[in-house]
């Protein structure tokens, strides 16, 4: 796996798989996930949109989330991909 540190990425569609983002910003992206190879650590996302492959488990700490998205609208999933807006 590569590792991706203290980069910034706005407007742009990433592909997480085989890479370790550390330290990222990501602003107004697409994120790519199409198999659990990936990891990310101390990242900061805003407007970014996840598409996560049909199949794959997708675990989020609701703790996490609702505290970044006390206000948020429930989502569902579309098209066999559950973007999420953070």
């Amino acid at each position: 796996m590569r590792f991706v540190m203290n980069q910034v990425f706005e407007n742009e569609t990433i592909q997480f798989d085989g890479f370790h983002y550390i330290g990222c910003s990501f602003k107004d992206c697409t994120v790519l996930i199409t198999s659990m190879d990936f990891g990310f650590d101390r990242c900061s996302f805003s407007g970014t949109t996840f598409h996560v492959a049909e199949g794959l488990p997708l675990f989020l700490d609701t703790r996490t989330y609702e505290a970044y998205e006390a206000e948020a609208e429930p989502f569902e999933p579309v098209g066999g991909k559950i973007p999420i807006e953070i």
